[in-house]
């Protein structure tokens, strides 16, 4: 059987694949100061938070490259192996796996949650949302003999996260893999870099390239138009689809994760600032996230009314928010 050496320290941290890659992280260089919004910021999670006009959407797009990227920063690379999910022998997918195990590496791998059933949390989201699919976990052995894995799952998205260890059984995770096509992503140390990260200059310039390309400018006023002419765009149910799918954008994968990795970012680096007026930076930004939070709340409230009252607090808020973000890249301006 190959297991990891030692026990596996879990470091959760916003969703399955920052808390796979940083619990990793932990394991090998468990010194180096790394966190989920080093990844975001020196990654270009910033500059890669675009509106859709065309699929309506807010996102970061490629959330993998963007924590790549950012390990890069560092001198590590964050390898990825995606096979053909009909492969004729999946067992040489494990033993390639097995190969970084014997070396002491853990394997993060991709599996259906439909194949997780050593909490309820993953049969009960399934149940609501047949399309939530891919889940990170992490590999820490394997016995070839009893057929079996030892796994552990570092972020279970319950009120509070909770965290697994445990045992499954190599067949049926096999099937769960085969569904992500057999995703593998594996650290590589080799050219990590001894120097630190100046973290408040790259900042610095990732905010920089974001507000002078009017970036959350013309999504705001994307999202503020496409609002507005609503009605002549969707009927009942197509409009539903859209402010479900509006919702899920901003609060699980755009502008309020932007924000909340922003914030974390300047709080460590607050104590030993170059610039004076980092304490107001966090300021707007939190004041920022109140308002998006007024716009998720009367999105709830639209779609189950479709009154144009909430549509039409909806705008207003957007106003609030553009007026927010001029005063926060006026203030931006000052530490350049």
């Amino acid at each position: 059987m190959s297991k990891l050496k030692n026990r596996l320290s879990y470091k959760p941290e916003y969703n399955c694949t920052f808390s796979s890659v940083l619990s990793c992280i932990k394991y090998i260089e468990k010194d180096l100061d790394v966190t989920a919004s080093d990844l975001y910021i020196l990654g270009g999670g910033i500059e890669s938070l675009q509106y859709n006009t065309e699929t309506k959407k807010i996102g970061n797009g490629n959330m993998f490259l963007v924590i790549q990227n950012g390990l890069r920063a560092y001198g590590i690379e964050f390898g990825l192996s995606v096979r053909d999910k009909n492969i004729k022998e999946p067992m040489q997918v494990w033993y390639e796996d097995d190969r970084f195990l014997k070396k002491d590496i853990p394997v993060i791998v991709s599996v259906h949650v439909n194949y997780l059933k050593y909490h309820e949390y993953y049969s009960n989201q399934f149940a609501v949302d047949q399309e939530l699919q891919g889940h990170n976990i992490i590999l820490t052995g394997i016995d070839f003999e009893k057929q079996t894995v030892q796994m552990a799952d570092v972020f279970i998205n319950t009120n509070p996260i909770e965290t697994y260890e445990g045992e499954l059984q190599l067949k049926e995770l096999t099937e769960g893999r085969r569904r992500e096509n057999f995703a593998s992503h594996y650290l590589d140390f080799n050219n990590l870099k001894n120097q630190a990260v100046d973290r408040e200059q790259a900042f610095v310039d990732s905010m920089n390239r974001y507000y002078t390309q009017q970036s959350p400018f013309m999504m705001l006023a994307g999202v503020y138009e496409d609002i507005k002419n609503a009605h002549l765009h969707y009927d009942y149910k197509s409009l539903t689809d859209y402010i479900k799918n509006l919702y899920f954008y901003i609060k699980l994968n755009g502008v309020i994760l932007q924000k909340i990795f922003i914030n974390q970012y300047l709080e460590k680096l607050q104590t030993g600032s170059r610039h004076s007026n980092t304490t107001e930076l966090i300021d707007i930004n939190r004041e920022i996230v109140l308002i998006w939070n007024k716009v998720l709340v009367n999105l709830i409230r639209w779609n189950s009314t479709k009154e144009t009252i909430f549509q039409d607090k909806i705008l207003m808020f957007l106003n609030q928010i553009q007026d927010q973000e001029k005063n926060y890249y006026g203030k931006l301006r000052g530490i350049t």
